[in-house]
């Protein structure tokens, strides 16, 4: 039995000792200097037991499902229920007011009546372009659709489709939507909330993403070569 407090400690008490157990804190200072794929793969060649606590690291848990362990994402973003419903509890709330919003400001006056057929036109055609990126989203999702951010068990991953360009199109679609209506409504509540609803969804698909990179091992490759929400962006 030995205890550490470096990585380089580590790797050598594992060579003197070679227990059956090992607990390794992936903050060690120095472990980023580490080469963590050597770490792990000299405790695999040993054919000995390792508990791994959840990471957070992306360079260390890419290292970690390079060297064929299970590796544990976290985020600091709450679950908000087993399967985030607390987020899509939050969403519909937003949903809500913002209909609302628009309506209570449509009320009594035409389309175009507030800020101009200009600015109705362009509410228009983001509402319209926003349907067109949701629903290719869900369209490319099919059978791995949830309205959760935990994702479905046994759900293969997605990255061809409109998912070749961002990680989250139907959240993008849902926002150009949402602000689209903002605008045909001409309601200052409803931009609010529309932009509250981008939060919302930024926060949400971080919490996805740490899911979704614990069941998929190239999920980190995919975040590399894409955008979460908006193309080239962000």
């Amino acid at each position: 039995m030995g205890e550490v407090h470096t990585a380089d400690e580590a790797v050598r008490s594992i060579e003197r000792l070679r227990p059956d157990l090992i607990l390794l804190d992936l903050y060690l200072p120095d472990l980023p200097n580490l080469r963590a794929s050597r770490f792990c793969g000299g405790s695999r060649r040993s054919g000995r037991s390792r508990v791994l606590p959840p990471v957070s690291s992306r360079d260390a848990s890419d290292a970690l499902l390079r060297s064929g362990h299970h590796v544990r994402v976290t985020s600091r973003l709450p679950a908000l229920g087993p399967r985030g419903e607390g987020w899509v509890a939050a969403q519909l709330v937003l949903f809500a007011v913002l209909a609302g919003a628009g309506v209570r400001d449509l009320a009594g006056r035409l389309p175009g009546e507030g800020a101009g057929w200009f600015v109705t036109s362009v509410g228009l055609a983001g509402i319209a372009f926003g349907a067109v990126v949701a629903g290719r989203g869900v369209w490319d999702l099919r059978a791995s659709l949830s309205p959760f951010p935990r994702p479905l068990a046994g759900a293969p991953l997605v990255d061809t489709g409109a998912y070749r360009l961002i990680r989250h199109p139907i959240y993008s679609g849902l926002v150009v939507a949402a602000l689209g209506w903002a605008l045909v409504t001409w309601s200052g509540l409803a931009i609010a909330v529309a932009g509250l609803l981008f939060l919302l969804f930024a926060g949400k698909s971080r919490r996805e993403e740490a899911w979704l990179a614990e069941v998929h091992p190239g999920y980190r490759a995919y975040q590399r070569r894409t955008k979460r929400l908006i193309p080239w962006l962000y």
